[in-house]
């Protein structure tokens, strides 16, 4: 074990809009891929035709339901309660980009870097859509690589960590002057992973987590969370207004690792939600707790199952 610390749009920049893919003989719908699509915010019964008419495959599915056709009753739309868009760039992500395997916090740096920079001063979710592009990001994932290639060759003798945290990243001279446009809005916050009901609510949850930085970030501000759950990093991003619905923002993750599992293609991706539940889905689909069984000690499980947030803002 390594414990090393839909709306209606859909794009991608590798598969042209008519491109034709192939389709697998209906099937029943696994529980579980019925359970992520709800989680993602489709209602349960467009999920299960949508599944059942692409063969189980989840990302067909996903696009199906989106309105990219396909098969199926037409698709479905996303559950009132929260609506879905994806923006991926098949081609482009953490493991296409050479020496980039191990780049993913960087990487987050840079998208949040790059987002705060674009919308400041603006409000609403619209501003936001329009940067959120595949272009937007190939960008920022070679931009971190190339960052991240950087922060390695200055290390003494290469001997940095081969993931570093944003600790880490932010604290050296080469972070320093690539993020200097990047403020941390309060200090590390450390929360843990758990599958026991109302867990997101307490202290250590994700969604006690997310809260407490819409609580604290400006009203009229974005804001973007990094999440690491060793090895991997995301960033959220938060719309201003400080809490549910804010001015009419969005709440979006920004993955540079490709999760074809999900649907969100074979490269990085952008998933948008109108409100927190959504958000909040789709990050327990990427880091679900971890059940390492009666053996394992509670603070061992503890450990296992943490995770950081740092929340980042334009610097002042």
């Amino acid at each position: 074990v390594n414990l090393y610390h839909s709306h209606d749009l859909w794009y991608s920049c590798s598969y042209p809009a008519n491109a034709s893919k192939p389709v697998a003989q209906p099937t029943m719908a696994d529980d579980g891929a019925v359970a992520t699509l709800v989680s993602m915010g489709f209602d349960a019964p467009s999920a299960q035709s949508a599944l059942k008419s692409c063969g189980g495959n989840m990302e067909r599915a996903v696009e199906v339901l989106l309105g990219g056709g396909g098969g199926g009753d037409g698709g479905g739309a996303p559950s009132s309660s929260s609506s879905a868009s994806v923006i991926r760039c098949d081609s482009v992500s953490q493991y296409s980009v050479p020496d980039g395997r191990s780049a993913c916090t960087c990487i987050a740096l840079s998208a949040a870097d790059a987002f705060l920079s674009a919308v400041e001063g603006s409000e609403g979710g619209d501003s936001a859509r329009s940067v959120l592009t595949p272009s937007f990001l190939s960008e920022v994932v070679n931009a971190g690589v190339r960052i991240y290639g950087t922060l390695r060759l200055r290390s003494a003798g290469g001997g940095s960590a081969e993931h570093m945290s944003a600790e880490e990243v932010l604290s050296s001279e080469t972070g320093r002057t690539a993020y200097s446009s990047l403020g941390l809005l309060g200090g590390v916050r450390q929360g843990v992973l758990s599958s026991a009901a109302g867990s997101d609510d307490s202290p250590l949850g994700l969604r006690a987590q997310l809260v407490g930085v819409l609580g604290e970030a400006s009203p009229s501000e974005w804001t973007a969370a990094l999440i690491t759950k060793t090895p991997e990093t995301v960033v959220c991003i938060l719309p201003p207004g400080g809490g549910e619905g804010g001015s009419g923002g969005i709440y979006a993750l920004i993955d540079s690792h490709p999760r074809p599992h999900l649907g969100t293609g074979e490269g990085s991706y952008v998933a948008i939600y109108d409100n927190l539940d959504g958000l909040l889905g789709m990050l327990r689909n990427l880091f679900p707790a971890t059940d390492l069984g009666p053996d394992v000690g509670d603070m061992m499980a503890m450990m296992y199952n943490s995770f950081d947030l740092y929340a980042m803002r334009r610097a002042k």
